[in-house]
Order: structure tokens, then C-alpha cells, then sequence
């Protein structure tokens, strides 16, 4: 059994590499932790304030405010099923200094979910010709809620819609809403307990 997982797996995340081929510059995500509550948690954030975004990394050359800024806004674009959705880089406007979100630009490679919530990981800096790696983690203090990881190809800067692209889709892929497809290009992989089933799935 164990040697069909991985079979199926391997195939899976093959699929994935192919696919982030294919897409050349345009932005790709991977949900590796998915809640179907994350949306109602970060509702009950938003019902008293702003939800924090915590931005780790700098991708560009840019003020990190700005670069924070950018996210928030771009976040907030994403969540196209609530007037109410509100996002914050500034820890001092947040409603929780705890339950947020943890954007992580450019990490260290094996970066997961839970060291990003527990802040074991740093950001990076610029990668050559501005190529994006991102980790976004929802967090309740250290522990994880739903995780999403992504990259994008090469980009101008954080102007680029390419890079807002980014920060959008892996917002829809944290907070998935069943009656909602996103444009773009993302992949899912899973393993079933119980029956001993594996899937994988592609959405466009």
C-alpha cells in the first residue's frame, strides 16, 4: 500500500512540476493544508478589525511598507464573496496580534507551514530577474490553520500584477469557498486514511 501512495504521489507532484513548466511566467500555488473553517476563523477576526498579514522577506528592492502594503490590498481584492474582508501589515491596526496570516517571501528551502508560525524561517531578499517564491500560512499563535505555498516567473516589481496575481490566488487557496473558481493555475495533492484512497486534482 505504502508503495502505491508514493507511485500516486510522485505522479502527482510530477504533474505539478510539468504544470509550473507550462505556466512560464504566470503565477502557480499548491494548497498543502486546506480547512474548509479558515474563512469563518478570519471572519471572526475581521468582525473586530483587521486581520494581520505578517510579511517576512523582501522580494524587491522596495520599502518593506510598501511591499506589506501591497499584500493587504491584494488580499483584500481576493476575498470577492465579502464586502467585509480586511487585511492589515500593520501589527498596531490588527485585531489579533496571534491569529493571522504569515507571508513568507524567498525562505529557506524545506520552509514548512508550521515554522512559519513559529517565525523559524526568515525571508529572503531579491532572487535573480525578480522570480517570487511565497509561503502563506494562517496562524493561531504557533499553531497552523491552512497553508498554501506558490511562485511566479520573473517580474518588474511589486507593481507587477503578476506578483498581485500571486498574493490573490494563494489568498483564494487559503480561504477556499466551495461555490468559487479562481482563475489561474493550481494543484492539489492528497492522501486518504481511512479507505486507503489517493488523489490528486488540477483546477483552472
Amino acid at each position: 500500500m505504502a508503495g502505491n501512495v508514493w507511485r500516486f504521489l510522485s505522479g502527482g507532484f510530477l504533474v505539478v512540476l510539468l504544470l509550473a513548466g507550462c505556466a512560464g511566467d504566470r503565477p502557480v500555488t499548491q494548497p498543502t493544508l486546506r480547512n474548509p473553517n479558515a474563512w469563518s476563523f478570519a471572519q471572526g477576526v475581521m468582525d473586530r478589525g483587521p486581520m494581520l498579514v505578517e510579511v517576512r522577506g523582501k522580494p524587491y528592492a522596495t520599502d518593506a511598507a510598501v511591499i506589506g502594503d501591497t499584500v493587504a490590498r491584494a488580499m483584500e481584492q481576493a476575498i470577492t464573496w465579502s464586502a467585509g474582508a480586511r487585511f492589515t501589515a500593520n501589527a498596531q491596526e490588527a485585531a489579533s496580534p496571534t491569529f493571522r496570516v504569515v507571508t513568507t517571501f524567498n525562505g529557506p528551502v524545506g520552509l514548512g507551514a508550521s515554522e512559519n508560525c513559529r517565525g523559524a524561517g526568515e525571508g529572503g531578499g531579491p532572487s535573480p530577474e525578480n522570480q517570487v517564491r511565497l509561503l502563506m500560512t494562517m496562524c493561531d499563535g504557533e499553531d497552523m490553520i491552512a497553508n498554501v505555498q506558490g511562485s511566479v516567473g520573473p517580474t518588474s516589481g511589486v507593481a507587477d500584477p503578476q506578483f498581485t496575481n500571486l498574493i490573490r490566488q494563494a489568498t483564494r487557496d487559503l480561504f477556499p469557498r466551495d461555490d468559487f473558481r479562481r482563475p489561474g493555475m493550481g494543484v492539489g495533492v492528497g492522501v486518504g486514511g481511512g479507505g486507503g484512497g489517493v488523489g490528486w486534482g488540477i483546477g483552472f
